[in-house]
């Protein structure tokens, strides 16, 4: 890595690092403070925002002008929020979902699922299987559906999954899955001891955290469902993991893309050099995390195939 690309990023690490909360935080500061930090960036330029409902929730369905509009249902990326189970809504990844729109060049939509811990498991989990129903029920065909999400909103991307196989509904094009937390009740992957000092954002003291507020039952083991490596992964569409090589998850997307092609489904691995938890959202400052949206946009481009945008 160049000198210069060195100190870049050393700087951006520094600032995160600065940024980040220090001891116990209430959900509304969590939230209050992720707002916060989102406006600080710099944002995509010629985004349309169309607020929606979606499964009863609010949503809003995302497109960059470059976006050619198409006669019917168009494709979609049904998009499902980060932020640990406690935060995250559309307004703080209005700036992510129009990336993604521009680089697949299909409209992307968010929705706010109900969070945690005012609302315990498996509330976030049944708002994100009835947005993707109610895409269903307006039209849009499965194959004009990818499903995505970043952090813990990958981790409902994947349980929602598992979820449709199971019940032998319609499974959508491809899956979008970046830095997901594949187990979240052994927090076992290498990289929770490897990449301790070289991720700014990560820590296995928060993800215990948003386990524990998620879950929201001290007298209870978490549901097995939390390990998503001990699930079977047959029956699968294609699924596009992406992770940075210094974040903490890395591990948790590199033992999720073997199982998954030990059951036979297709599954992309892209790891990202230098890059942490979270990086997918500071697109405007890092021209690597640009270019992994547009890593992104040409596996969607690819399942989507045959179905204009």
């Amino acid at each position: 890595m160049d000198d210069n690309r060195s100190e870049r990023l050393q700087a951006v690490k520094h600032a995160i690092a600065r940024n980040q909360p220090s001891g116990s935080k209430t959900p509304q500061q969590v939230r209050a403070r992720l707002r916060a930090a989102v406006e600080t960036l710099p944002r995509l330029e010629q985004v349309v925002v169309e607020p929606i409902t979606i499964g009863k929730m609010y949503g809003e369905r995302v497109r960059h002008v470059t976006m050619k509009e198409a006669e019917g249902p168009p494709n979609i990326l049904l998009y499902v929020h980060g932020g640990g189970f406690i935060a995250g809504d559309c307004a703080t990844y209005r700036d992510v979902a129009g990336r993604l729109a521009k680089t697949i060049g299909a409209a992307v939509v968010t929705f706010e699922y109900r969070l945690a811990p005012e609302h315990r498991y498996p509330a976030a989990n049944e708002d994100a299987y009835f947005a993707y129903s109610d895409l269903l029920e307006q039209g849009y065909m499965p194959s004009q559906i990818v499903l995505g999400g970043d952090s813990a909103g990958a981790t409902l991307a994947l349980m929602t999954l598992l979820r449709l196989r199971d019940e032998g509904r319609p499974m959508p094009a491809g899956a979008v899955l970046i830095s997901p937390h594949t187990d979240l009740i052994h927090l076992a992957g290498e990289s929770y001891r490897t990449n301790a000092e070289l991720d700014p954002a990560g820590s296995k003291a928060a993800n215990q955290a948003m386990l524990a507020a998620y879950w929201g039952r001290e007298d209870e083991p978490p549901a097995v469902i939390f390990d998503l490596l001990q699930a079977n992964w047959g029956g699968m569409p294609p699924m596009f993991i992406q992770a940075g090589s210094c974040e903490l998850l890395l591990s948790d997307a590199v033992r999720l893309a073997g199982r998954l092609r030990e059951s036979g489904t297709r599954a992309e691995l892209d790891i990202i050099p230098e890059m942490w938890t979270a990086f997918n959202m500071l697109a405007g400052v890092l021209p690597e995390a640009s270019e992994a949206y547009d890593r992104i946009g040409g596996f969607v481009r690819r399942v989507l195939g045959g179905h204009p945008a």
